[in-house]
């Protein structure tokens, strides 16, 4: 029953979370070979994960560009009644922000290194500004850390 469980969960974490098997293999504590294994004996069956995985991928892309032209229109025509004098109603605004959260969640790692790679960037410019003399010490664990996520996160 238990591996019945994980072969679920690989699944999931394969098609909807969009993670490799290696790191798959690492958080259910399987072998490498035995993911590889669910997911052709699935592909056998008629499920295929890569298949599903690119539609979710695909779909929530289309949706949040959906999401943002919508945004967009809402954030125009605010501006507009902006420019005219008018007061925005709060609730448009949460409105506005409930979209944008929206579209964020569905872009949701869509490139994880790269935002990895604009926190890391974030991280070092506060520390510069704030800790200069900290920056120096922290150089080789931002190097090795950089390659660790490029090699977990860029291959796709």
């Amino acid at each position: 029953m238990a591996r019945k469980i994980e072969r679920i969960d690989a699944k999931r974490l394969y098609t909807e979370e969009l993670k490799e098997i290696p790191e798959i293999s690492k958080q259910l504590r399987v072998p490498e070979k035995t993911v590889y294994r669910w997911k052709y004996e699935d592909l056998q069956k008629g499920s295929d994960w890569d298949k599903e995985r690119e539609q979710l991928r695909t779909t929530s892309t289309i949706a949040s560009k959906k999401i943002d032209r919508v945004a967009f229109v809402r954030l125009e025509k605010m501006l507009d009644e902006i420019a005219a004098g008018a007061k925005i109603n709060p609730s448009d605004v949460y409105a506005l922000r409930q979209l944008i959260l929206s579209a964020n969640a569905f872009r949701k790692g869509e490139d994880k290194l790269g935002d990895i790679l604009l926190m890391v960037n974030e991280l070092i410019n506060f520390t510069s500004e704030r800790y200069p003399d900290k920056l120096e010490s922290m150089q080789e664990l931002l190097t090795e850390f950089g390659d660790a996520m490029r090699d977990q996160y860029g291959k796709r």
